[in-house]
């Protein structure tokens, strides 16, 4: 699953190399282990991951006891040409990272980072947002493993099998940026200018994309991915949100278990609420990013104005603080 579409490609990757003769080092910490190109970078990957799986599975998917089931190896790249020839990255649209789970010898998760494919981003930021997107599609998985296990078990609490395999795509998808470190001020701009451009039930049609490949436009589509998710979890307590993401893992869809959790009669009314109130929740976003940024641009501006008013001012002669020098002075004169 990817993050963002990647930049042009600079670097040359040799034919038939292997990620174990570019990414020639490696950190292990119990079933995680980080390759990259030096041992600073897998270092400081692997301290990161530990902390942003906590801080996604608690503050993202309010999971705190959801554990891992596979291992998991996290491939930190930085050729783009040796990243996209290797890498099984989403088959629809390149991307500068990537989530799989691989069944090659041993069933085990796959990150795959390419920081450098991030052209507006220096290689820590791209890290900071590329890593707790992945971790969250893990968990997300995770999720739907753990349900089918406990529904199987008897004389376990009741829970339904899961009928699908993953959330639904702007779900899913929105879950994961949510989880990045970045501003979405960016996002938030983008959707509220194609609101008020468009009409139309704009949730109805996010939510029958169901494959990469149906959408023309990836920034749009991950702003409103974002934007609806974020909406989603305003609406809700974090024990009604956990609720209506078991209810998607069960096979309902979202405005049924928009409805449901939120008691809503009918399932049409769910979302037709959902339509209005998405749309008024992003404009209201857009218009008071505008408002904050229009502030800030005023309170820059009157500051500049100030020191220059202040350099203009002559400052007023330095007088001696000593008082016989000033005495003496005055006799000189």
């Amino acid at each position: 699953m990817c993050l963002v579409l990647a930049a042009s490609a600079t670097a040359y990757a040799a034919p038939g190399m292997t990620y174990r003769d570019h990414l020639v080092y490696s950190h292990t910490s119990g079933n995680i282990t980080v390759h990259a190109t030096s041992p600073i970078e897998a270092e400081d990957a692997m301290r990161l991951f530990h902390s942003e799986f906590d801080r996604v599975r608690s503050e993202i998917l309010h999971e705190d006891e959801l554990k891992l089931t596979l291992p998991i190896k996290v491939f930190i790249w930085d050729d783009e040409i040796l990243y996209h020839t290797k890498v099984e990255v989403a088959p629809d649209h390149g991307g500068a990272c990537s989530f799989q789970v691989k069944t090659r010898k041993t069933k085990h998760h796959e990150i795959h980072l390419c920081p450098s494919a991030l052209a507006d981003q220096s290689y820590d930021e791209a890290v900071l947002n590329m890593l707790p997107h992945e971790i969250c599609h893990i968990l997300q998985y995770e999720q739907f493993q753990r349900d089918k296990l406990v529904a199987a078990k008897p004389k376990s609490k009741p829970r339904a099998k899961p009928v699908t395999a993953t959330y639904p795509l702007a779900v899913a998808e929105g879950l994961a940026v949510l989880a990045e470190q970045s501003d979405q001020a960016m996002r938030i701009r983008l959707l509220g200018k194609t609101l008020r451009q468009t009409k139309g039930e704009l949730a109805t049609n996010l939510l029958q994309v169901t494959h990469y490949h149906q959408v023309s436009d990836m920034t749009q589509f991950y702003a409103e991915a974002y934007s609806f998710s974020e909406f989603l979890r305003s609406r809700m307590s974090e024990m009604q949100f956990t609720s209506f993401l078991e209810l998607l893992r069960s096979g309902k869809t979202v405005p049924a278990a928009f409805g449901t959790t939120l008691g809503y009669k009918t399932t049409r009314a769910a979302s037709k609420a959902l339509n209005y109130h998405w749309r008024q929740h992003a404009l209201l976003q857009a218009k008071l990013l505008a408002e904050l940024e229009k502030r800030k641009a005023s309170d820059a501006a009157k500051t500049d104005k100030d020191k220059k008013n202040e350099k203009a001012t002559p400052l007023p002669p330095t007088q001696p603080q000593n008082a016989p020098l000033r005495r003496a002075l005055a006799k000189s004169a």
